[in-house]
């Protein structure tokens, strides 16, 4: 990597000195050189100006950053809702072998908070009734994992060693067919033995869920649909959606217990790097999002329409919301008149769109404005076309990444383009179609035809698209009382988790100091403390030592050997995290020799230990082999390629109370390799001692 030049390289007293150095050469009848002397004077506020001017050449400034961060795809991250979990309870009106759809973006009040569902869920007349953990044919131990549920006991759902095979069976006192929504409370990484990481994209099991299809006494396990998977195969908290078409059916899975429609997940593989803890199951399980939608868009391509006319909109619409339908090809939109559709409402808030097939062309995109009727519809405003001109829309707390709009650019012909929203306009050129959004007041500008375009004035002539708002961080909290904010069916929701992770826009100024901690990250393995770093930031598995052993020749590969945080006694490395870090190492490789990535490699120890004792004390044998076992196996420090030195144990072990004298000891590997001279054991950079084996005799203060 190559050095950065510093070009604020002297200060001012530096400047003078030097200058007043340079007059004996080019001025030496010049023997005047105190600070009352006029071109003394002269030469320190120059020697100021030149300090100022090297001080702003070394910076960076915020424009040309930014202008790097564009070109590297840095943006400033847009804010994010608080989410939160909850549960519908069963209806208890409704019918038996009912169930009930809510819509996307159906809406919640909790504290005068709005939420809406982060997706389109059923609602299933059913309750969990009996979770069994067991094999594919119910031979191996049985789990009942429902009591350890109730008595707030771990549970574990594929076993305490997940095999291939491995199953959860879920019993249901009813169900029907369709999607069937499960949260499953997964225990957390209280102790860090992961950095963090989005798990889904590592895999770490596969397998899949089945519906038991009951005819006569056979049972046939049939193929469930995953619609989404929150939890990455049960290595954290989440919502798991399942669909099938099979109408259930009910049967005793153990002799005696009650008839229940079953469900089981079954591992076809694994590489899990702890076993997976499971807390509690709940059904009909939601994710919820604090925010509100003003303004949402939604496209269709003309062939949803080839054997049916209708389509469903995948959002909450009411009544009283604007809707304007539109087709053609983006993003030229024409709108269409009201005689060329016809719209469907339903209480739950979904709408269908029936269109007539003949007003769409084969390669025409229908798109759906809906602007909510209690935000006032599709909102427009009026443009001036004046520099830096700014709109106030009314909406704060927006949320930036959710915002898009179009401004009319041909009044006559109702020409609608899209313009593009950015944090700055430093970066923006004369023709470029840019907005300055400030999300929380809710405020556009623009830019004055050098730095982002200028529209021509037209009263209405700009619209929003698609704007949502948010309280973002002040949205997180505990929450015990959740309501719907359209009471039109019987249900109930209780909260199963707090809301969290909401958080607020990243500012510019915090989006560079991310860049520059990005440039700063190493890009050449060049030593031991480099690739510390960068297996230590690996995202996935947490790394408590490294051993990094350069390789002897330059057709030979290095070893970088990891033991991993774990709650293990002797933790090795899991399989899939070998491939996660060699590819991280290749990736930061530049300039090195090739690396060999692998677990620790594990070394006996065996002591023999004779030690003299006080008798009037009761010294316990645990005593000692504590002292001995942290000698071994420390808890702190370096664990690779220790020495163990017997005198350095003999006199830990002195500091007992009650021992004497220790009067023989001896510490060798099971193998009795690594010994050296003076009767220590020196083991090799890439290993790791433990404990397996101590002799140990006392003698009273009178010897044998």
């Amino acid at each position: 990597m190559l050095k950065q030049k510093r070009l604020d390289d002297q200060n001012f007293i530096e400047i003078v000195n030097r200058s007043k150095r340079l007059i004996q050469k080019y001025a030496p009848d010049w023997t005047n050189e105190n600070a009352s002397d006029p071109g003394i004077a002269i030469l320190e506020m120059l020697a100021w100006l030149k300090d100022s001017s090297q001080y702003y050449m070394d910076q960076s400034h915020h424009i040309s950053t930014s202008a790097y961060m564009e070109l590297l795809g840095i943006k400033p991250r847009s804010a994010m809702p608080a989410q939160m979990i909850v549960q519908a309870l069963k209806p208890q009106t409704a019918k038996e072998e009912s169930s009930i759809n809510l819509p996307k973006g159906y809406p919640f009040s909790a504290r005068d908070m709005p939420f809406e569902l982060a997706h389109s869920y059923t609602v299933q007349p059913a309750e969990v009734r009996a979770v069994y953990s067991s094999n594919a044919d119910f031979s191996a131990r049985i789990l009942d994992l429902s009591t350890a549920f109730e008595n707030n006991a771990k549970a574990y759902p594929l076993s305490r060693e997940p095999y291939v095979g491995a199953c959860l069976y879920l019993g249901f006192d009813n169900l029907c067919s369709g999607p069937l929504s499960i949260y499953f409370d997964m225990e957390e990484d209280p102790q860090g033995y992961r950095n963090p990481c989005d798990l889904c994209t590592t895999e770490f099991a596969k397998g899949v869920w089945e519906i038991a299809d009951v005819a006569g006494e056979v049972v046939q396990w049939q193929t469930m649909d995953v619609i989404h998977d929150e939890t990455c195969h049960f290595m954290q908290d989440g919502i798991i959606t399942l669909s099938s078409d099979k109408q259930p059916s009910t049967f005793a899975l153990l002799k005696g217990e009650e008839a229940l429609v079953w469900i089981r997940f079954r591992l076809t593989h694994t590489s899990y790097d702890r076993t997976p803890v499971c807390k509690h199951i709940f059904v009909n399980g939601m994710r919820l999002v604090q925010q509100k939608t003003h303004i949402q868009s939604y496209t269709y391509n003309s062939n949803a329409l080839e054997n049916t006319n209708e389509i469903q909109i995948d959002g909450f619409v009411e009544q009283a919301d604007q809707i304007l339908v539109e087709a053609g090809t983006a993003p030229d939109f024409c709108p269409l008149s009201t005689n060329q559709y016809t719209l469907t409402y339903s209480p739950m808030g979904f709408l269908k769109l029936h269109v007539e097939r003949d007003t769409l062309k084969n390669d025409d995109t229908l798109r759906v404005l809906v602007g909510k009727g209690d935000s006032g519809g599709i909102l427009t405003y009026t443009v001036r076309g004046l520099p830096f001109e700014s709109i106030e829309t009314g909406l704060e707390d927006l949320i930036f990444d959710s915002v898009e709009l179009e401004i009319n650019e041909d009044f006559r012909f109702d020409l609608w383009k899209k313009w593009e929203l950015v944090h700055h306009i430093y970066a923006s050129e004369s023709h470029s179609r840019h907005l300055v959004l400030r999300p929380d007041l809710g405020r556009l500008e623009f830019g004055n035809n050098e730095l982002g375009a200028l529209p021509d004035p037209c009263e209405n002539g700009l619209r929003l698209t698609r704007a949502i708002t948010s309280k973002k961080e002040r949205g997180n909290g505990q929450y015990t009382h959740i309501t719907p904010a359209r009471t039109s069916a019987d249900m109930k929701f209780r909260p199963l988790t707090r809301a969290r992770n909401g958080a607020e826009d990243e500012s510019v100024a915090d989006a560079t100091r991310r860049f520059k901690k990005t440039l700063m990250t190493p890009q050449v393995l060049s030593g031991k403390s480099h690739i510390e770093q960068v297996i230590g930031t690996t995202p996935g598995l947490a790394i408590r030592d490294v051993a990094v052993v350069p390789s002897p020749s330059s057709h030979k590969k290095g070893r970088i050997v990891i033991l991993p945080k774990s709650f293990e006694k002797h933790p090795t490395l899991p399989d899939i995290y070998l491939k996660i870090l060699s590819k991280r190492i290749e990736d930061m490789r530049l300039i090195t020799e090739g690396w060999l990535v692998s677990g620790p490699e594990y070394i006996d120890i065996q002591v023999k230990l004779e030690i003299i004792k006080d008798p009037a004390v009761n010294l316990s044998r645990i005593n000692i082999e504590n002292v001995i076992r942290d000698f071994i196996e420390p808890k702190y420090g370096k664990r690779f390629g220790k020495r163990y030195a017997t005198s350095v144990l003999a006199r830990d072990l002195e500091r007992i109370s009650g021992l004497v004298r220790v009067s023989r000891l001896s510490i060798q590997t099971k193998s009795g390799a690594f010994k050296m001279s003076e009767g220590d054991i020196q083991l090799p950079k890439t290993a790791i001692g433990r404990l397996s084996q101590l002799d140990l005799q006392f003698l009273n203060n009178q010897g044998w």
